[in-house]
């Protein structure tokens, strides 16, 4: 997750923590990329997965948590956690979605030419062995259920 995402991730998690008094279960608060690019650059479903445990309709719980994320974004906590947000909006059955502004997309650019080549270098899979095979069929013969189950 990128660091747009993750403020996104921490903010939601505080929002449920401070508006419900839960902890989101694992799995639950998730962070990410709408279908519908027109409604936000992220979203969560937070408000559906949360349905069942409150016993409430997700549009009824997301509107506490965008109020409580706006407030966030807005720093009235003195945080301003979400101030790359230019909207925090709900759309129906119970997405919350997250609009970046212009000036924070366009920073990340600025990230990318700075680092130049290190740009997108980690350290995530250091002192960790991957096994890697290639699988192939023949290309002049049929192929069975044996390439699947090889693939």
């Amino acid at each position: 997750m990128n660091d747009f995402g993750s403020k996104i991730y921490d903010a939601a998690k505080k929002a449920v923590k401070e508006v419900y008094d839960l902890e989101p279960a694992e799995g639950q608060l998730i962070i990410e990329t709408p279908q519908d690019t027109k409604l936000g650059d992220y979203s969560t479903s937070i408000a559906m997965k949360l349905s069942r445990t409150l016993r409430r309709n997700p549009m009824e719980i997301a509107e506490p948590l965008t109020a409580k994320l706006a407030e966030l974004r807005d720093g009235l906590d003195g945080i301003g956690q979400l101030r790359e947000c230019e909207s925090i909006t709900v759309a129906r059955p119970g997405f919350i979605n997250f609009k970046l502004k212009q000036s924070a997309l366009a920073a990340v650019i600025n990230e990318v030419i700075a680092a130049g080549d290190d740009y997108g270098k980690n350290d995530s899979g250091k002192d960790k062995h991957m096994l890697l095979e290639w699988v192939s069929a023949n290309p002049t013969g049929d192929l069975h259920c044996g390439h699947a189950r090889n693939a």
